[in-house]
C-alpha cells in the first residue's frame, strides 16, 4: 500500500477478524464506568463527588474477536485511536448531521457530514497520528461530559494482532444540549499484511505526514442511536 493510499471500498473481508457493535452494554462495571449507573445501552451516569451532580457518559459498545490461522482466539495486542473535534453549527441538532463538521479535515474527505469547511483558527482540530490505547476485546468508547454545551468527537480506531490481521472503524459521539447520538461505522478488516503495513506507516511517522488532515477511510454507518439526556442534567 503506497503512502497516503486508500483501501478499496469493496474488498474481501478477513474472516479472522470479527467486529460486533452494540450487542450489549459493555460499560457496566468496567474501567472509568465502574461506578456509573447504566441508563440506556449508550448512556451511563457517573456519580459526582462531594454531593456534586452526576455527569452523563455517552458511549458506544464494540467487541473485537481475533483468530489465528488455526481459528483459535488470539488476544488483541494493539489498539490505536485518533481523535477529531466535531464542531456544531449554531443551533445544531444531533438529528441533522449536516449541521456538524469535522474540524480541520479537507473538504473532499467529508461524508456523511456535509458541507465541510476546514476549521479556521483551530490549532488542534485532531490528532496528527494514531495514539496508543489500552488493548481489550471489549470496549465502550465515548466521552464523559465536561460541558453542557453542544460538542462532538470522532474517534478512528485501529485494533488487531499480527497473527490475525486488524480492523478499522469509527465512532462518533455527539451532544446538542438535550440529546446524544452515537454512530459506529461499519468495520473494515485488514489482512495480516495490510495490518502490518499500516502499522509501519503509523509507527514511522509517515502516516501523520501524508494523512494529517485526512481520515484513513470513510465507511458507511453500521449502527446509529439517538437518545435523551435527563432534563436535570442538560445545560
Amino acid at each position: 500500500m503506497a503512502e497516503g493510499s486508500r483501501l478499496p471500498v469493496e474488498r474481501d473481508a478477513n474472516p479472522q477478524v470479527v467486529v460486533q457493535f452494540e450487542q450489549k452494554d459493555l460499560s457496566v462495571g468496567t474501567a472509568r464506568y465502574r461506578d456509573a449507573v447504566p441508563i440506556t445501552k449508550n448512556l451511563s451516569m457517573k456519580p459526582g463527588g462531594r454531593r456534586a451532580a452526576a455527569t452523563p457518559m455517552i458511549h458506544a459498545n464494540v467487541e473485537v474477536q481475533l483468530f489465528n490461522d488455526q481459528r483459535k482466539p488470539v488476544p488483541m495486542t494493539r489498539r490505536l485511536v485518533r481523535t477529531w473535534d466535531v464542531q456544531p453549527h449554531a443551533g445544531a441538532s444531533v438529528d441533522n448531521l449536516r449541521q456538524w463538521h469535522i474540524a480541520g479535515l479537507q473538504h473532499s474527505e467529508f461524508s456523511p457530514f456535509s458541507p465541510f469547511p476546514a476549521a479556521t483558527g483551530n490549532k488542534h482540530p485532531g490528532d496528527s497520528n494514531f495514539r496508543l490505547d489500552r488493548p481489550g476485546r471489549r470496549d465502550a468508547p465515548g466521552l464523559q461530559f465536561i460541558t453542557r454545551e453542544p460538542f462532538g468527537i470522532l474517534q478512528e480506531f485501529l485494533a488487531g494482532n499480527t497473527d490475525a490481521g486488524g480492523a478499522y472503524f469509527q465512532t462518533y459521539t455527539l451532544f446538542d444540549g438535550t440529546k446524544y447520538r452515537i454512530i459506529n461505522s461499519r468495520s473494515m478488516t485488514l489482512s495480516k499484511a495490510e495490518y502490518r503495513e499500516l502499522l509501519n506507516l503509523i509507527d514511522s511517522g509517515a502516516y501523520a505526514k501524508s494523512n494529517a488532515r485526512q481520515l484513513y477511510f470513510m465507511p458507511d454507518a453500521a449502527t446509529d442511536d439517538i437518545g435523551d439526556v435527563p432534563a436535570a442534567l442538560r445545560k
